[in-house]
């Protein structure tokens, strides 16, 4: 087959934007996935402090919870109170609390008694290798024969 004439070509600019266009696309790509991995990254850290933070919730509102049993049970029974030393933590009570092991303490200052809870959690290796912990404090009054509870202690 003949050709009988030529056309030119009037494309010629455009040959040079060839790679251009690949090069910008390529770009485009490694921004997007740049973009793409931090909102991984944010969304992991979110999830992180979610689960930090239900895990400190769980621990404080069983901490609260052992110290107003614990309160309850000396207001029937005063005599471990009796025998508390001055300002030396004295182990009142241990075990589990729902799965979360737990100890309680007592402390004698002065004419207040300070009931101390801490809660611990052992969930996953991490946990036990970091022990997660909470510390809660009530305190306690001692008004005639009567323990009067005053609130919590920071």
């Amino acid at each position: 087959m003949r050709i009988l004439w030529k056309v030119p070509c009037t494309c010629r600019g455009r040959r040079r934007q060839r790679g251009f266009a690949s090069f910008t696309a390529l770009c485009l790509l490694l921004v997007l996935a740049f973009m793409g991995r931090g909102l991984v990254y944010f969304s992991r850290q979110g999830a992180e402090s979610a689960r930090i933070y239900y895990q400190e919730m769980q621990l404080r509102l069983a901490g609260e919870s052992l110290v107003e049993q614990q309160v309850f049970r000396l207001k029937q029974d005063s005599s471990p109170l009796a025998s508390l030393a001055e300002k030396t933590d004295s182990l009142l009570e241990r075990g589990d609390y729902d799965g979360l092991p737990y100890r309680i303490y007592g402390r004698r200052q002065g004419d207040r008694y300070y009931i101390m809870a801490y809660t611990f959690c052992r969930e996953s290796e991490w946990d036990k290798r970091t022990e997660p912990h909470f510390l809660v404090k009530g305190v306690l009054k001692k008004d005639g024969e009567q323990y009067k509870w005053l609130g919590w202690a920071p």
